[in-house]
């Protein structure tokens, strides 16, 4: 099947034209750490990644160069594995961070995403995610953390305690919507 091709929207063409200037670099990288405080189940969070990146069609954008521009598609969505990583102290998990922070995504030949998922030795634990600021702003990553990753967490691990907050993420959506139109960005 064809993938349909886009151009690059005017943000991402700033954003590219700086991952052009700083190449090799980390320069774009948007990085955050969700620490769930009780004891996790690895299985189920791995799946609720895996399900949240399906459904959520900027992690899967994969860009390329045609007739001397950049172009970008959305690709199949394939089940992948996330690593886990031992933590066993907070120095460990902040070397940990910016080891994952540092890192340099490969802009052509690779997704613009890395989730790694963090293990404390009580069995708590949590992730990291590290994104391309192409596929992703700081503000969308902030929304993300607090309306997802926990909750869909929640969701596939105990649907029936999720279900209850359903309300109160709706209020906090139209919360955020509000100050965000608001705000002289919109």
């Amino acid at each position: 099947m064809q993938n349909i091709m886009y151009d690059l929207t005017t943000p991402q063409k700033l954003i590219w034209y700086t991952e052009e200037v700083f190449k090799g670099t980390s320069i774009e990288n948007i990085t955050g750490t969700v620490i769930i405080p009780n004891k996790v189940d690895f299985s189920s969070l791995e799946q609720a990644i895996n399900f949240y990146v399906q459904k959520n069609d900027s992690f899967r954008l994969k860009f390329l160069k045609q007739d001397n521009q950049i172009k970008q598609y959305v690709e199949t969505f394939n089940e992948f594995h996330v690593d886990l990583a031992q933590i066993s102290s907070n120095d460990d998990l902040k070397r940990v961070e910016e080891e994952i922070a540092s890192t340099v995504f490969d802009v052509f030949n690779s997704f613009l995403f890395k989730f790694t998922m963090l293990k404390f030795p009580d069995g708590h634990g949590g992730f990291i995610i590290n994104m391309h600021h192409l596929i992703s702003d700081a503000w969308s990553a902030g929304i993300r953390c607090i309306w997802n990753y926990q909750d869909l967490y929640l969701f596939i691990e105990k649907w029936e305690y999720w279900w209850h907050y359903l309300p109160f993420l709706h209020r906090l959506y139209k919360f955020w919507t509000r100050i965000y139109v608001k705000s002289k960005i919109w």
